[in-house]
């Protein structure tokens, strides 16, 4: 791709998703969990404006601001992943009169460990995005905490994806012990997203339940 996937309309990054190569998996995880983000800044800025709030402001604001810097990081992760894999994509390829050979192996085997090491990014700023999402709860209006579950859910997924996309892509390389790493980061990563959208999850259904 030419420009950032945010340049593009909804339908025509739909169409450049189904089209391939890129976007692919994990730029697409990438881009879900930055709106599931923007959907815990839109709960903690409609929470403060309320006029009813009795909580801290101050909390709601900071609080706020941790989420969009995190949203913004995670946006440019998912141009990092298009730029990622569109450059293992090169890699492979044999320019005429070139002879392929042990430098071109080397090429490939470093575009597979940038291909590795953004979608492990993506899934650990999702990581810190859930831990967010999760002080979020007890903030909010009640109302809202329907849409913090939505949040909790689409980052989980997001972590999942990204993660075990890290592992597949390690997995092409010849570095043993880098892709036992990995293999290790991505069984880590998974258990502690699972705990963690586990407990918000809870959190949010009891303050459902409380109101009745």
């Amino acid at each position: 791709m030419d420009s950032s996937v945010w340049k593009l309309t909804l339908d025509q990054l739909r169409a450049a998703v189904a089209r391939g190569p890129v976007p692919a998996g994990v730029s697409v995880c990438a881009i879900a969990a930055t709106l599931a983000l923007d959907l815990i800044a839109a709960c903690l800025q409609t929470t403060g404006r309320r006029k009813s709030f009795s909580g801290d402001r101050e909390q709601v604001a900071n609080l706020l601001e941790r989420v969009r810097s995190e949203a913004d990081r995670m946006k440019h992760l998912a141009d990092d992943d298009v730029a990622a894999y569109e450059a293992f994509l090169s890699s492979r390829r044999v320019m005429p009169g070139t002879d392929p050979s042990a430098d071109r192996s080397a090429v490939s085997e470093l575009a597979l460990r940038q291909a590795s090491e953004v979608p492990i990014k993506v899934a650990r700023s999702a990581i810190a995005s859930l831990e967010l999402c999760a002080l979020a709860v007890p903030v909010v209006n009640g109302a809202m905490a329907p849409d913090l579950g939505s949040s909790a859910a689409l980052l989980a997924a997001a972590v999942r994806a990204a993660a075990r996309s890290a592992e597949a892509n390690a997995r092409r390389m010849t570095d043993t012990e880098y892709r036992r790493a990995i293999k290790r980061e991505r069984r880590k990563i998974e258990t502690e997203a699972a705990a963690l959208a586990a407990r918000i999850l809870k959190s949010i259904a009891l303050r459902i339940e409380s109101q009745g």
